[in-house]
Formats: C-alpha cells, structure tokens, sequence
C-alpha cells in the first residue's frame, strides 16, 4: 500500500472537530468618558444572532442590535459592559462548552 492508496476527505468526525478551531470574541468599545458598547463577534455559522441577542437583551436589560460585518459575519452590539455576563449566558446556555475555551474575552 502507498500514499496514493489513501483519500484525505474530510469525514464527518474532522468536519464536525473544525468547527473547534474558531473562537468567539467579547470585546469593549468605548463610546465616550461614560457609555461603551460590549461587542460579540466570530460567531458560529449554525447560531441565530438575533436570537441571541434578543434573550441576552431581555435577561440584563440593555439595549441591543444585530449587525452584519463582511469579515466576522453577524457581530452583536450590547450596551454597556456585559462582557463577563455575556460570556457566562453562552456557557449557561450550553451555546459553547466551558471545556473548549473558545470564548476570548478582550478589553479587560
């Protein structure tokens, strides 16, 4: 048997693992001195932004909007800082696995 013998397609097992590969990032902006926007972005492909965004908005009372960007996809605007509380209603929400790490938290 050579080299040549063997296919390197990707298998179900490799294209669900790819996935893995892509973090989702929580990042401050600051407006002005006193008001800031929490951004979310990298998402993935499969998840409802605005979905997302519409239960995030209900559960810590902020405003919030979904926007497209031609490079990170769907990017969810929150006000306020809601960098830690957006990280753990992801987790809570089984949307990412703690176990993962794909969640970068920036800004801090």
């Amino acid at each position: 048997m050579n080299i040549n013998d063997y296919t390197f397609e990707d298998t179900d097992e490799t294209a669900d693992m790819k996935h893995l590969d892509k973090k989702c990032f929580i990042i401050l902006q600051q407006r002005n001195a006193r008001q800031s926007l929490t951004i979310i972005y990298n998402l993935d492909d499969d998840l409802d932004a605005v979905k997302i965004m519409k239960a995030m908005q209900r559960k810590f009372a902020c405003s919030g909007a979904v926007k497209n960007d031609k490079k990170y996809g769907q990017i969810i605007q929150l006000q306020g800082d809601q960098r830690y509380a957006a990280a753990e209603w992801l987790y809570y929400h089984e949307v990412y696995d703690r176990k993962e790490a794909r969640i970068v938290i920036q800004g801090a």
